[in-house]
């Protein structure tokens, strides 16, 4: 990367020697699809800005030099975005693939990553790079991180400002909110903010901005039984491998202890007291062909487990059972609403963005324990995540789980669902000199 003083002082020549390649094969001028016709230096941004002309024919192809822009410029009619940025995010930033999540240093060509469409496209190249400037991100509902990019890196973003609106008259308050509008006001223009979303530096972004997170789509072709996805919900939420067979740890009162049977009918399950808790039982279900499709599927034990495909790509009531079964598993329902507990930050996201993809908005609150547990000492703080929701979705649960219908209306959180989006607030941007990889 460049610091600030090469950039004011040699942004020039971008003009005279940089041109547009496609995915990372810059190393013959030959093999270029167009040229830097202008740049400049933006200070507040702490980057160049650069106007690239692009070739649209042979005539323009032969006066720039380059080779024709044809996948650019059909890309451009169809009205669709040209990934141009040389953006960063810091190592350890979570990326959502096809099959799961990565770090985006384990990103490799040929993965399939999720795009703000919904839709997952092939990474052809990647390149990791040293920027003098972070942008410190915080946004609300995702387990306090402070997410850590350059601040040239994109985010998709609605503003109540951009919704076209009638003129408001009002007695000249104004609400507290960072928006300036009243809650009302913000509810009432939530289902129309998706529409007016557009790409926004992170460097530019402001509290109250919404980043809007896609909600990845389901082809539904998952084979996957409303049976089997109850197991599957039970298994992420208390299950682990041992030697090959499936063992559920749960409370002696837990639905899994009498329903387990029921889902592997014709499967062998014994049930037995833990030996530390005369609260718990250990559920042994005798079936290694069982625990070769729960381990191949999810995960041994909770650090490594993830939201299997065939639940991603199943209908909405076969993850609903799903999820359902978690909830019974490691979760519980209050006056604030439906909480599901895991010591996993992975599996804390999947569950956000798997509940959005029902319909159902939720938070992700990050708990520090340092109380000591009940049969002996913590050595160090615990750390546990709670996925939380509104119970004004209980009804989708009541019935499939031990939630229970609560009619008691409940105004909608600060996290949302707009379109086939998961809209998350900013709370605050701040910036940090340093390498950045």
């Amino acid at each position: 990367g460049f610091r600030k003083k090469a950039l004011e002082t040699y942004h020039p020549t971008f003009v005279k020697h940089a041109r547009w390649y496609r995915d990372h094969v810059n190393k013959d001028p030959d093999l270029s699809y167009g040229r830097v016709k202008a740049g400049a230096y933006h200070p507040n941004m702490h980057r160049v800005e650069l106007v690239v002309g692009l070739a649209t024919n042979k005539e323009a192809a032969e006066r720039l030099g380059t080779k024709i822009a044809d996948k650019e410029m059909h890309k451009l009619a169809s009205g669709k975005d040209l990934a141009v940025s040389m953006a960063c995010g810091r190592f350890g930033t979570m990326v959502k693939l096809r099959d799961g999540w990565k770090k985006i240093e384990d990103v490799v060509p040929g993965d399939y990553v999720l795009t703000h469409t919904g839709q997952y496209q092939r990474v052809n190249a990647t390149k990791p790079s040293k920027r003098p400037v972070v942008a410190e991100l915080a946004v609300r509902g995702l387990g306090r991180q402070t997410l850590e990019f350059t601040p040239d890196h994109e985010f998709y973003v609605s503003r109540y400002a951009d919704v076209p609106r009638p003129k408001m008259y009002c007695n000249g308050l104004v609400s507290k909110d960072s928006t300036g509008l009243s809650r009302n006001t913000r509810q009432k223009y939530r289902p129309k903010l998706h529409a007016y979303a557009r790409w926004l530096p992170c460097g530019e972004l402001r509290p109250g901005d919404l980043l809007l997170v896609p909600i990845p789509k389901s082809d539904e072709t998952s084979a996957l039984t409303p049976a089997m996805a109850r197991v599957y919900g039970y298994y992420i939420a208390e299950g682990y491998i041992d030697q090959g067979y499936p063992r559920f740890v749960c409370h002696r009162d837990d639905a899994a202890v009498a329903e387990l049977p029921k889902l592997l009918d014709g499967i062998k399950c014994t049930i037995t007291p833990h030996a530390q808790s005369d609260k718990a039982v250990n559920v042994f279900v005798a079936s290694r062909s069982v625990g070769a499709e729960l381990e191949q599927a999810i995960g041994r034990n909770v650090h490594a487990k993830r939201i299997p495909g065939s639940v991603w790509n199943a209908t909405k009531s076969v993850k609903m059972e799903f999820i359902s079964t978690w909830l019974n598993g490691d979760g519980w329902q209050d006056r604030a609403g439906l909480h599901w507990s895991t010591c996993s930050q992975t599996l804390a996201t999947e569950l956000q963005m798997l509940l959005a993809s029902v319909g159902v908005a939720s938070v992700v609150n990050k708990l520090t324990h340092t109380s000591d547990l009940p049969d002996r000492c913590r050595e160090k703080p615990g750390i546990e995540y709670v996925v939380s929701a509104r119970n004004r979705y209980s009804e989708l649960f009541a019935g499939r789980s031990k939630a229970t219908r609560i009619t008691k209306k409940q105004q909608t959180g600060l996290v949302f669902i707009t379109g086939n989006y998961l809209a998350l607030p900013v709370v605050s941007v701040g910036f940090k000199e340093g390498d950045f990889d």
